[in-house]
């Protein structure tokens, strides 16, 4: 991880927001894609309950981390999916791994939450 992150606001008024890969030229605001082999179409999923923030992984093939621990199915998930995990301020968010091209080199798609509430 290089210490380096873009910012991006993400609106969670609506109640979730799901990440996963871009497949088309469409914006959805409900919806955050990124290029990459390693994460799934519909990854994982950011949402609110009360004042407080989760993520879920979807059943995502390559998993989805939180600092560096993969959430793992629940007992009484439906599929593969993920129980929640609350989220902190600081939490470094990682979908799935791959390595660089021609390098042993891992190649990590990780997202550094910092969390504005409003009131």
């Amino acid at each position: 991880m290089n210490g380096t992150f873009d910012k991006l606001e993400v609106d969670l008024s609506s109640g979730s927001v799901k990440l996963g890969r871009h497949t088309d030229g469409q914006f959805n605001p409900q919806f955050i894609g990124f290029v990459s082999k390693v994460v799934s179409r519909v990854h994982a999923e950011l949402f609110k309950s009360g004042n407080k923030l989760f993520v879920r992984d979807l059943g995502s093939s390559s998993g989805t981390f939180v600092n560096s621990n993969r959430l793992m199915p629940s007992a009484n998930s439906i599929g593969k999916e993920s129980g929640p995990m609350e989220l902190r301020n600081g939490d470094v968010i990682q979908l799935g791994s791959d390595f660089a091209p021609g390098t042993d080199e891992r190649k990590n798609y990780n997202f550094f939450f910092f969390f504005a509430r409003s009131h």
